[in-house]
């Protein structure tokens, strides 16, 4: 990663209980370097850290050998993050402190290809993270940019507990500013600080309104009256991967295992919640 004070990443953050806000931003600065261990490494400062997600304000890596590291204050030790040199096929393995124990994150190389951004060739791998807990296997599919980063956000690492809380998630990288190549930006949004203070009707996460939840292949809504209801279901990159109206049941088996966001459009009322898909 750049080690000096004028890069900046964008990422936009949708509230899945608008508050009003439904769209936000997270920006993460390079802010010069810091001495951890004996280690020089570039200080990163986040803005508002994701709640559903790695809450640390301040974030500490160093690059090697074409591999980033970052710090975990947790085991007072430092990890991969992107390792830029392996091969398609390759993985490796992140610790994660959970609440009361420890996950494993596995990232899995699919592909390897080029990417041209403001006229520098860059590698790009097509990854899998699947997160290790309890016997049970969430995955969830992105892209890692070199000198860039994972394009849905620069630490894409999901404990289990993200996996039932309803804050807010992110939905993929904005911008890319670094002085020395310009901005980039991925055109998901208007403008890197973009924000949308649009209310919604009404969201309802009082109860559940899907299920089995988590599901593998059939959902069912738990409402009184769900004929034709209008839905949508969500990847976390806030691609839409399935929408229709509600018959007696929604068929996600063509979905890949991982973590969805799921809205129901009842009368101009719109609910939404987490839907987790497991096989």
């Amino acid at each position: 990663f750049p080690s000096h004070d004028s890069t900046d990443w964008y990422y936009s953050k949708i509230f899945v209980v608008p508050d009003p806000i439904i769209e936000d931003y997270i920006q993460i600065t390079s802010s010069g370097d810091s001495t951890i261990q004996g280690i020089s490494c570039n200080k990163l400062m986040v803005n508002t850290p994701l709640f559903c997600g790695d809450q640390q304000t301040v974030k500490y890596t160093y690059y090697s050998n074409d591999t980033v590291f970052f710090y975990e204050p947790a085991y007072d030790s430092f990890q991969i993050l992107y390792c830029m040199n392996a091969n398609q096929g390759d993985s490796w393995d992140i610790r994660i402190p959970d609440l009361s124990d420890e996950d494993t994150i596995s990232v899995s190389i699919n592909s390897i290809d080029l990417i041209t951004i403001n006229g520098v060739e860059l590698k790009r791998f097509d990854v899998t993270y699947t997160t290790h807990f309890d016997n049970m296997n969430f995955s969830y599919n992105s892209f890692i940019i070199e000198r860039i980063g994972d394009l849905n956000y620069m630490f894409n690492l999901m404990p289990e507990w993200s996996y039932t809380c309803d804050e807010a998630y992110i939905s993929g990288l904005r911008c890319y500013n670094e002085s020395n190549s310009g901005i980039y930006s991925t055109g998901i949004s208007e403008t890197c600080d973009f924000q949308s203070f649009v209310g919604i009707s009404e969201i309802d996460q009082s109860e559940s309104i899907i299920y089995p939840n988590p599901s593998n292949d059939i959902i069912y809504f738990a409402m009184d009256d769900s004929s034709n209801v209008l839905y949508a279901i969500f990847d976390l990159q806030g691609h839409e991967v399935l929408n229709g109206i509600y018959n007696s049941s929604i068929n996600i088996a063509s979905l890949n295992p991982g973590s969805y966001i799921l809205t129901i459009n009842e009368n101009g009322t719109l609910k939404t919640t987490k839907l987790q898909i497991i096989r």
